[in-house]
């Protein structure tokens, strides 16, 4: 682009009206002072930057408007913020303990001195056992009409009232003769108290024996009270645990007794395992009934052997019952 200047002569330029003079500095004296080849420069910038400007509104700016910009932006859309539940745990609640609020120390009495260590718990008593209740489970066993004794003799020994009031559990050797062969004539007799001599009798049907293991089981014809009846199953004892046993010393006529020793272990004889303990068994206290301190039956009492006392373990006579009721 190309620009051309017209110059004015000089007379046509001073015939003009001149201005009024500017105050303070004004340009039209910085104009007059410039030479003319300043005067046509400063012309030209000026064409320059109004060409410039009037360029840049033909062609429109750069810039687009707000409205159009907006236009172009694909429209977001916009959710609410997810929500996050969190999990049940099966971890169990935090329990909050209440403040424990210690007494101010006085001088008549010492401030608390906490430990950690927690207060010994006071163990439960034992409970105590009636054993003159428990006696009225054990009876007197008298066996008749054996094949190998006289009419005239019998065998006899102790039993143990068990299950529901309706069997004895005693010894095989008690109704039995010495070749294993059943007594027929078999009474069963019971004591209203300890102190007291047996009076009461039931007849009683061999249920079943096992000469091995020297356990048998009868049959009451009449079932007495369902109370009782002791309860068989296996126990474990401690070494030195005391052991009480209940039985008839001698053959009928004679109260019962109760003696006691300790547990020494266990002992075998034969094929068969026996409970071992220092507690006299005399001969009518076969068949009886053995039990621990607390009152739980343990064994049967069946030998005495050098002046050690032998026990069917209840295990034992639990599974014999077990199997021959069947």
């Amino acid at each position: 682009m190309s620009f051309e200047f017209e110059y004015e002569p000089l007379d046509e330029r001073s015939a003009r009206t001149p201005r009024p003079p500017r105050r303070h500095g004004g340009s039209s004296g910085l104009w007059r002072r410039l030479p003319r080849p300043g005067r046509i420069a400063v012309v030209v910038v000026l064409v320059l930057a109004v060409s410039t400007i009037i360029t840049s509104r033909e062609r429109g700016s750069d810039q687009l408007p707000i409205e159009e910009i907006a236009a172009t932006v694909p429209a977001v859309e916009t959710s609410p913020a997810p929500t996050t539940t969190r999990r049940p745990t099966t971890t169990a609640p935090a329990v909050t303990q209440p403040a424990v609020v210690e007494p101010e120390p006085s001088p008549t009495r010492p401030p608390t001195v906490t430990t950690g260590v927690p207060a010994a718990v006071p163990a439960l008593p034992t409970p105590e056992v009636d054993w003159a209740e428990l006696a009225l489970s054990v009876v007197y066993v008298e066996a008749g009409e054996c094949p190998s004794l006289p009419s005239d003799m019998f065998s006899s020994g102790s039993g143990t009232v068990v299950l529901n009031g309706g069997y004895v559990l005693t010894n095989a050797h008690v109704v039995l003769d010495d070749n294993g062969r059943p007594c027929r004539d078999i009474v069963v007799w019971f004591t209203g108290s300890f102190e007291e001599e047996p009076s009461d009798w039931v007849l009683a049907d061999l249920a079943a024996a096992d000469r091995a293991l020297d356990l048998a089981v009868l049959q009451l014809s009449e079932p007495v009270s369902a109370g009782r009846g002791i309860e068989v199953a296996a126990q474990q004892l401690e070494p030195g645990e005391t052991i009480r046993i209940l039985g008839y010393p001698d053959v009928g006529g004679l109260t019962m007794t109760l003696t006691r020793g300790v547990y020494s272990g266990m002992v075998d004889y034969g094929s068969e395992r026996y409970i071992k303990t220092d507690a006299d068994i005399s001969e009518g206290n076969s068949g009886g009934a053995a039990f621990d301190e607390a009152g739980v039956f343990i064994g049967v009492p069946t030998a005495g052997v050098e002046q050690v006392g032998l026990l069917i373990p209840a295990g034992t006579a639990e599974q014999f019952l077990d199997s021959a009721l069947l």
